[in-house]
């Protein structure tokens, strides 16, 4: 599908990048907005190098990712980093020696955190001393939204401050599928109802060959078999922490519970309990 309304976002990374002193770019918001697909343009425009983590076992993290910077800076994998502290001391040389300025973006920075609770204070030391004098950009991303306002956005967080861009990325806005799905604003306006403005959603409906908004949601979420029946169950589980407490609150809601008294009574819990919970899926999007 088409990259749609990042012009902003791209045009302040791209400043960042040509700036050529480094810098610290941090990006973040719900799964599936787009995030992956910012990045990865950005990167490709300066050539730049796109790591992203996963929940493998610490010990084989930072060799994954030497891997995967090997082809910028040839032997970076060659070489076996017992700490983040090392692997980032490395990069910083390996980048200044050879004029490598990036960007590096390091995507799902909370899958690592979650078993290197040390890294953001390893980041902060990075940021502000190794990086600087390499003058490489980096950008650290991530989809838990709770995790990633810990790691940086709170006042007693390493990273809090060190951020030159702070980008926060929201779902698309309905009209941009008269660009994609929609032939005029009334069917964009249904599409949006049933898809919300997540750019995947889309990409699934076009792929799926749907020729209205209903026959999409029947085929991928309603099936059993659809891509995006446990779609919640995923979103809620891939959170960090996870936030599938607040899964009756959705199924409440789904069933017709529009006001807080309504969604307590269907759950049986009292009102004044449910506020951790709404404000979870609201800070999720």
């Amino acid at each position: 599908m088409q990259f749609l309304n990042r012009s902003e976002e791209l045009s302040r990374l791209n400043r960042l990048a040509n700036r050529g002193e480094g810098g610290l770019a941090v990006v973040w918001g719900r799964r599936r907005a787009g995030k992956t697909r910012l990045l990865t343009e950005w990167v490709n425009r300066f050539g730049g190098c796109y790591l992203v983590a996963d929940r493998s076992a610490p010990g084989i993290q930072p060799q994954y990712l030497a891997d995967a910077l090997s082809p910028h800076l040839p032997g970076f994998n060659e070489a076996i980093y017992p700490s983040w502290a090392a692997f980032f001391n490395r990069l910083a040389t390996d980048a200044k020696h050879r004029g490598f300025k990036g960007p590096v973006v390091l995507d799902e920075l909370p899958y690592l955190v979650e078993h290197s609770p040390e890294l953001p204070s390893v980041l902060q030391r990075f940021v502000d001393h190794d990086a600087k004098t390499a003058g490489l950009v980096l950008a650290i991303a991530g989809s838990s939204q709770r995790m990633m306002q810990g790691i940086v956005l709170n006042r007693t967080a390493p990273l809090f401050g060190r951020a030159d861009e702070n980008l926060r990325i929201r779902p698309l806005k309905a009209g941009y599928l008269l660009n994609s799905l929609a032939k005029n604003p009334a069917e964009a306006v249904e599409w949006y109802a049933l898809l919300g403005g997540i750019p995947y959603y889309w990409e699934l409906a076009l792929a799926s060959g749907a020729k209205t908004a209903l026959e999409a949601v029947d085929q991928l979420a309603l099936s059993p078999l659809g891509v995006l029946h446990s779609e919640p169950e995923r979103l809620l589980a891939e959170e960090m922490p996870s936030a599938s407490f607040a899964r009756p609150v959705l199924d409440a809601i789904g069933m017709g519970a529009h006001r807080v008294s309504e969604i307590a009574g269907r759950i049986g819990a009292p009102a004044t309990a449910l506020a951790p919970s709404l404000t979870r899926l609201m800070d999720m999007d």
